[in-house]
């Protein structure tokens, strides 16, 4: 039964869009975590892990401040976004409010005996016997207990509690006071700010401690789109915007559609570019916030909730619709085909179906996080980032969707459920389930080797799915057990799905992209 179901599904790829042979975007063709090509696989990895066959030569940052966007496999090419940080150095030194503070002012300071208690309790023996983070706060406050009165504890809770932290090591008053004057004062350049140091006789220790906190260059960002070729890794273009640093950069998953691809960047921009020669078609600002998610192609329109859902016509970035009651998230539109009709499906605050001819929302039912739903006929599994959302699934019509069932213990801020055959393979906090598609019936229930954010593609009827430290695993998918058949270190950036392209693998490491091969199934030797 699990077979000829696969087999069904697999036929029914090759009914969506010129790139179906491809996977030419986040969750694959059908955004449904089916890899396009079903080859022969071995059910075991070598001892020694999988086969390199390349590694990008040029490098394309990921993590970190590089992003967690997964790869695109599409006519011969593997594409990805990054973004590549780089300074540029400034003459002036400023000692801006955030460093003012990371020093340890800026608080409200008490006067009196109280100030005199704190500064002697920083200092104290009982203070320096205290190791571990937990035990230096259970102390803090149990000491603010004691020593602040009720009308202490919010004016001078925040100074209490930063400079018991710090202990020995906090900068002394007379410094902290020194330091003030000069908080956002822009000095012309370093030999001013050296002037400043010796008048104020400051030590080189906290002159090296404050000189940390002040900037000596501007950090830049250019939103990357790269392309590099499927057989050797070679880059065959890189197209480069400004955008804007981030903590963990920008995350979108290129979408390669009739020789386009299009792109959401780090500075609220979003690109549609030649596939082939990476010119640029068309680009628009859409957004003054970071963009993490992925187009999609619906009724002829580039889709995206960009804050509002936004359309563009493919070929000229004209905006053909906005709807705003579905706002800005980090998730992708999955399509949603009924009575030969295709419509959209997005999990953003909630679960909402809209008519991509015009925006018109059907129907929202609750949702939550950065899940993409999976769909199976006219059922929809989408995996919240609550308790109260859990793993639901809904029954969806065009008038409405009727929730079937709901399991509570399963939440993750931006894992992906993956449906296969009658059941849902869900992995969310380490947690992996089985559960039956139209009943809701846990078949088991298994702690595993996983990360957050996990998003199971199905090769060959297998599961591939991100494990810890860099892993990919290789997990037979049935409703009896959780058999993982191999699991081998590949460098894979956490959060990341490879692409597909046969028996190839290709993964985001750190440094760029890096290309392995399948081992396939040996055939049967003749008796």
């Amino acid at each position: 039964m699990k077979r000829t179901a696969l087999l069904a599904l697999a036929a029914l790829l090759l009914t969506f869009g010129a790139q179906a042979a491809d996977w030419n975007q986040w969750r694959g063709p059908n955004r449904n975590g089916y890899a396009p090509h079903n080859p022969k696989l071995a059910d075991e990895w070598p001892k020694t892990g999988l086969k390199k066959l390349w590694e990008t030569e040029e490098r394309f940052p990921g993590g970190g401040h590089g992003g967690y966007g997964s790869v695109t496999v599409a006519d011969g090419h593997v594409y990805l976004f990054c973004t590549i940080n780089y300074n540029v150095p400034i003459e002036t030194r400023t000692l801006d409010r955030r460093g003012f503070q990371r020093l340890g002012g800026g608080n409200k300071r008490p006067e009196g005996e109280l100030l005199e208690k704190i500064e002697a309790a920083r200092i104290s023996e009982e203070r320096a016997k205290l190791k571990g983070g937990r035990a230096v706060q259970n102390w803090i406050k149990e000491w603010m207990g004691k020593n602040l009165n009720k009308d202490q504890q919010k004016p001078f809770g925040r100074f209490t509690r930063d400079r018991l932290y710090r202990g020995k090591g906090a900068a002394p008053l007379e410094l902290l006071d020194k330091l003030a004057k000069i908080s956002g004062k822009v000095h012309k350049n370093q030999a001013e700010l050296d002037k400043w140091f010796a008048d104020n006789a400051i030590s080189d220790n906290w002159r090296k401690a404050i000189s940390r906190h002040i900037a000596t260059y501007v950090a830049h960002t250019h939103d990357t789109i790269a392309c590099v070729d499927a057989e050797t890794g070679k880059t065959v273009w890189k197209k480069q915007y400004p955008g804007q640093p981030r903590g963990y950069g920008s995350s979108c998953t290129p979408t390669v559609v009739d020789g386009r691809v299009y792109v959401t960047g780090s500075n609220g921009g979003v690109f549609c570019l030649d596939a082939k020669t990476g010119d640029e078609v068309w680009t628009a600002k859409a957004s003054k916030r970071e963009l993490t998610c992925s187009f999609i192609l619906l009724n002829g329109l580039a889709i995206a909730p960009l804050g509002p859902l936004t359309a563009f016509d493919p070929k000229t970035g004209e905006v053909k619709w906005q709807q705003k009651q579905v706002g800005y998230n980090h998730s992708s539109v999955v399509p949603w085909t009924k009575d030969g009709k295709t419509y959209g499906v997005v999990n953003c605050r909630k679960v909402f179906c809209f008519d991509p001819v015009d925006g018109k929302v059907l129907w929202s039912v609750p949702g939550g996080g950065w899940s993409t739903p999976a769909i199976s006929g006219d059922i929809a599994v989408v995996l919240g980032n609550n308790g109260k959302v859990g793993v639901t699934a809904y029954e969806m019509s065009k008038t409405g969707a009727k929730k079937l069932w709901t399991i509570s213990k399963l939440a993750d801020r931006g894992a992906s459920p993956i449906i296969v055959g009658d059941y849902v393979y869900a992995i969310a906090r380490k947690t992996a389930m089985c559960i039956e598609l139209k009943t809701g019936t846990v078949k088991w229930d298994k702690s595993v080797r996983a990360n957050e954010i996990v998003a199971p593609v199905l090769l060959d009827g297998k599961l591939f799915v991100e494990g810890p430290k860099g892993s990919v695993q290789m997990v037979d998918p049935t409703p009896e057990q959780c058999k993982v058949l191999a699991r081998t270190r590949v460098g894979l950036v956490a959060c990341t799905t490879p692409g597909f392209d046969g028996n190839r693998l290709y993964v985001r490491t750190a440094k760029g992209i890096t290309c392995f091969e399948l081992p396939g199934k040996k055939a049967a030797e003749p008796k």
